[in-house]
């Protein structure tokens, strides 16, 4: 049976609404059966009553035709098959689209921000999707400070802030990466003598793979001998250049990975397609690999800093953006995401600190 989609949009300070894309409710409620497999615990954590949640299946139920859950006494709750598959479909609809429409929401906020408070400040981010910097974001909301997000690559964001097409550019690659990496050799074209970068954060990459890592996969010499499907990261994204590092010192070829070629434009979507079957393993963020209940392998520490050029350095709005930082506020909410370290947040370092060997 078809089922038309109609997409809306409030006004909240929920800061837990902020955080999902495009809230349902029925979708809610299968992702926390699916993590907590209890129908007490997810009615206490969604604040309803344990009639008032079955009340909902049901007739969520008879709208499909189908069951949501296996229904048998003495086992834990789970979902049905279809359950599973409405699921998975939303994780990675949610996934795909995530830049999209991120993009959108900061659109739509940049819009009201300037009919609303006429001296509201509005900064353009591009590069490397974080989830940090979301919240980071929804944080400087509340100090009218308006992030116009546009997440796109690591190297894309380079390129538009050497063009001028944004403001500051986030980009990520290994902790330690030296002149000879393909780090450097990506990324050092775009980064000239004016550019100043702002200290964020480390994070923690590594392979995400099925609970309970059933292929006993620890390395991409384990995805190569074991012909493991691995799904990979687009091109230009820090992600990339990691898994071909890694690729690299390992003695391997492009040609060693069954799936190398196929590639999604998000950490969230290497976890979605892991989570769903689709894979048996991709790299992504420890805080993702978390969310999506997946087992992770920690390969590297790495760095995650903002671009920007010095002139801009000097503005205003960059110096709230700066001040932001160094505040507890959204720091207490970040400190719950597995696999960061923000002791560095706020920084200004000159390019130098990198110690590649740069364009004049």
């Amino acid at each position: 049976m078809s089922r038309n989609i109609v997409l809306s949009y409030t006004f909240s300070q929920d800061s837990k609404l902020t955080n999902h894309f495009i809230h349902n409710e029925l979708i809610t409620i299968l992702d926390l059966v699916h993590t907590l497999g209890s129908l007490n615990a997810v009615a206490k954590e969604i604040g309803i009553s344990y009639r008032h949640l079955w009340n909902e299946i049901n007739r969520w139920e008879n709208e499909f035709k189908e069951p949501l859950l296996i229904r048998e006494r003495g086992k834990a709750c789970e979902l049905s098959a279809f359950g599973n598959r409405l699921l998975w479909a939303e994780k990675e609809v949610q996934a795909k689209y995530a830049t999209q429409i991120a993009e959108l929401r900061a659109g739509i906020e940049q819009a009201y921000a300037k009919a609303i408070d006429t001296e509201a400040k509005i900064i353009s981010l591009r590069g490397c999707s974080d989830e940090a910097v979301r919240l980071f974001r929804d944080d400087a909301i509340q100090n009218k400070l308006y992030l116009e997000l546009s997440f796109n690559s690591s190297l894309q964001g380079l390129k538009d802030l050497q063009d001028n097409k944004c403001h500051i550019a986030g980009f990520n690659f290994p902790l330690g990466a030296t002149s000879s990496s393909k780090a450097a050799k990506t990324f050092s074209t775009y980064l000239s003598k004016d550019i100043k970068l702002i200290g964020f954060a480390t994070r923690i990459q590594g392979m995400a793979v099925a609970r309970g890592n059933p292929l006993s996969l620890h390395s991409f010499l384990d995805l190569s001998l074991k012909k493991a499907i691995f799904i990979n990261r687009n091109e230009g994204s820090g992600t990339r250049v990691l898994c071909d590092e890694l690729m690299t010192t390992s003695g391997l070829t492009s040609k060693d990975i069954n799936g190398y070629e196929n590639t999604v434009n998000s950490h969230a979507l290497v976890a979605a397609s892991v989570a769903s079957g689709k894979a048996d393993a991709g790299l992504c963020v420890q805080s993702i690999a978390s969310h999506m209940n997946l087992d992770f392998v920690p390969m590297v520490k790495e760095i995650y800093y903002f671009a920007t050029r010095d002139t801009f350095l000097k503005k205003e709005e960059t110096k709230k953006f700066i001040q932001i930082l160094n505040e507890n506020g959204w720091l207490e909410k970040a400190s719950s995401l597995e696999g960061y370290d923000f002791r560095d947040c706020g920084k200004i370092y000159d390019i130098s600190h990198l110690g590649w060997n740069l364009s004049p």
